[in-house]
This record gives C-alpha cells, sequence and structure tokens, in this order.
C-alpha cells in the first residue's frame, strides 16, 4: 500500500480586514457583520474573539463568524470598537 502524507492547512480570511457599521437607532439584536473563513482541508471552521473582554459588547458566533451586540451593550456613539478574530479548524 502506498501512504502520502499531506499536510494540514490553516484557514485564511476572506479579507484581513472588515469595517462594519451601526446605526444609532439599531436593534437590540442587530447582527454586526459576518466575518468568513476557508479552510483548503474543508475542516470545520470555529471563530472567536481574541481578547475575551471583547465580549461584553460584541457576541460571535463560533460556528458562523457573525458578529452581534451583547445583550444590553452600552455602546458610545460615534466610538470607534476594534475586534480581534481568531479563526481555528481544530488542528490550527
Amino acid at each position: 500500500f502506498t501512504f502520502t502524507y499531506q499536510p494540514a492547512h490553516a484557514p485564511n480570511f476572506a479579507s484581513d480586514d472588515a469595517l462594519f457599521f451601526i446605526p444609532q437607532n439599531h436593534e437590540s439584536t442587530w447582527t454586526v457583520g459576518t466575518v468568513t473563513a476557508t479552510d483548503a482541508d474543508n475542516d470545520p471552521l470555529t471563530y472567536r474573539f481574541v481578547d475575551e473582554l471583547q465580549s461584553a459588547w460584541f457576541q460571535i458566533d463560533a460556528t458562523t463568524g457573525a458578529i452581534t451586540l451583547a445583550p444590553e451593550a452600552a455602546l458610545m456613539i460615534g466610538a470607534r470598537y476594534e475586534l480581534l478574530v481568531e479563526v481555528s479548524d481544530g488542528a490550527r
């Protein structure tokens, strides 16, 4: 029999940066935006915030990458929030 080693590929984000806007009169369940990534091995992907403190204002769906406002998030009007998201395929 023949064995061929196929190295695992790390997932890649569709874009290095994403910019989302939140309207002033948003709904409490507002979806801010969605980050997306692909994996050459077609492994299931998991998304998370690098800094867990970001969860005070935002939530991320670990499966879809959808970012929503956290319940009762008190955002400042005109403020800019930078969210760092990590994606993993379980191997990397």
